[in-house]
């Protein structure tokens, strides 16, 4: 049983709808009027110009980054991590305000709660037609179109067959969260990297995303691969140390081989201990074994 009402329910639906869309038609001139709606809404002068960028370019961000009315100002300097478009930002305060509304209880809404909501309904409409981030700068609003963005079962951008985020003028590529550039995530997605590539490389969270959607056979091809210490952690997952060589190096490497008991990732971290017990105390910082009560 939810603690609102119908129509907010509705209303996040709809919502949700329009954030996971696949495609969308750009209708330019219905979604400027819409942002130059909310200026008429808050008694302000509208811009005379208006420039529209079919991805996020570096000259938008500075302008954000300076706009007095950058609503996408924060979204847009982690544009290419946002969830969702700029006209999102304020979705929770948004909901909250469209809910104490229709039932408000003991203090009644005042003239400045029913104007937010209405630039709420404005920013939907906005994105509905197509506004990913705007700001102004100099008289003119600048206008970013909305990226179609692809996640998992988390949230986590995600795709295995096309680009994550997508933009018009611009594509980006992510597996389970984790950015990559396209001729990575090529070779990843079809399982074109050896084993001894994946644990080449550097990053710990890119080479956990390899690693599980790698053939597990290939492990075997590594050179002189071994398993030096073995165990079961309080959790009942498996530990393991396990050494092996890569790119012709002169020593071999050794990794901690463990599951995150909060997420149930399995983990390869590079390590300079031989037992199990002493690297896993040492991925927390500490110089010895300690005793470990608890894990989340």
């Amino acid at each position: 049983m939810v603690d609102y009402s119908k129509k907010t329910q509705e209303k996040i639906d709809y919502l949700c709808k329009l954030a996971e869309r696949k495609s969308y038609k750009l209708n330019k001139k219905k979604a400027q009027e819409e942002l130059l709606k909310s200026y008429d809404l808050f008694d302000l002068k509208r811009p005379k110009k208006i420039k529209w960028y079919d991805h996020i370019t570096n000259a938008f961000l500075d302008r954000a980054s300076r706009s007095s009315r950058a609503y996408s100002a924060s979204r847009a300097y982690s544009a290419y991590r946002a969830s969702s478009a700029s006209t999102d930002y304020d979705f929770d305060y948004g909901i909250c305000t469209f809910e104490y509304l229709q039932n408000p209880g003991g203090e009644q809404p005042n003239e400045n709660d029913k104007k937010y909501l209405k630039f709420f309904e404005l920013m939907i409409q906005a994105k509905k037609y197509g506004v990913g981030y705007f700001c102004d700068d100099n008289d003119t609003l600048h206008i970013v179109t909305c990226p179609i963005i692809i996640c998992n079962e988390l949230g986590q951008y995600h795709s295995i067959e096309k680009p994550a985020i997508s933009w018009e003028g611009e594509k980006l590529y992510y597996l389970d969260g984790v950015s990559f550039e396209k001729k990575w995530w090529n070779k990843i997605r079809k399982g074109k990297l050896s084993a001894e590539e994946v644990f080449a490389i550097d990053n710990i969270e890119p080479r956990r995303v390899a690693y599980e959607l790698m053939d597990k056979t290939k492990m075997k091809k590594l050179k002189n691969y071994k398993v030096i210490d073995e165990k079961i952690d309080d959790k009942n997952n498996p530990m393991k140390i396990i050494s092996f060589n890569v790119q012709n190096m002169d020593e071999n490497l050794i990794f901690y081989n463990c599951i995150d008991p909060s997420t149930d990732r399995e983990y390869f971290v590079q390590t300079k201990e031989q037992t199990c017990l002493k690297a896993k105390s040492a991925s927390f910082g500490f110089d010895k074994p300690v005793k470990w009560i608890n894990e989340w």
